[in-house]
């Protein structure tokens, strides 16, 4: 019975997923459990093969749409997986597209979805496709500028602030005087 327990502790420190159901498994090993509901998967699948099939449109046109396409679903995590799956079989170019795109999608949703992001970065980082992830990797996003509505009315008055002056140098040096011990003193100090 005392082995049964400890292969039992044993089982629930590593953290076995065939003991835990998967409502108790973290999102990190959930997330693998997702999909698409089958409608939006095969609309989702027929978008990405005419994005591919596509060629009029640039690599950074195919991203965008790309992004698009997985940020405006349901789940963007089982979009992202079916994304990477799409791609897998695709040109170069196609696959760092697609990893551009995750990369760009993963930038949108850090600030709405941190988790759906994360979510993002492990799909892509669990990739066979190395291109994807080189896609992923090389992609900036190109930082937003801000143009002021209005110019500034205030004007800044800097403040100066002032030390107190130091004392003089005095023009005769000092010399310490050293106390010596009084000799008539004898015996211990306590």
């Amino acid at each position: 019975m005392r082995f049964a327990v400890a292969i039992l502790a044993l089982g629930l420190m590593t953290g076995a997923p065939v003991l835990a159901p998967t409502g108790l498994m973290n999102k990190a090993e959930a997330q693998f459990t997702e999909t698409l509901p089958s409608a939006e998967k095969a609309t989702f699948d027929a978008a990405v093969a005419a994005i591919f099939a596509d060629t009029t449109l640039t690599a950074d046109q195919k991203r965008d749409r790309l992004a698009t396409l997985v940020q405006n679903s349901s789940n963007p995590t089982a979009a992202a997986r079916v994304l990477v799956a799409s791609a897998a079989n695709q040109s170069v170019d196609l696959q760092q597209a697609a990893g551009a795109a995750l990369s760009q999608v993963s930038s949108n949703l850090q600030s709405t979805d941190p988790v759906a992001a994360a979510n993002i970065v492990t799909v892509v980082a669990t990739s066979p496709a190395v291109e994807i992830q080189i896609g992923y990797a090389t992609y900036a996003p190109s930082a937003p500028t801000f143009a002021p509505t209005t110019t500034p009315t205030r004007t800044i008055t800097p403040v100066v602030r002032r030390t107190p002056p130091r004392p003089p140098t005095p023009v005769t040096p000092i010399i310490p005087i050293v106390l010596e011990p009084n000799p008539q003193q004898a015996g211990s100090p306590t």
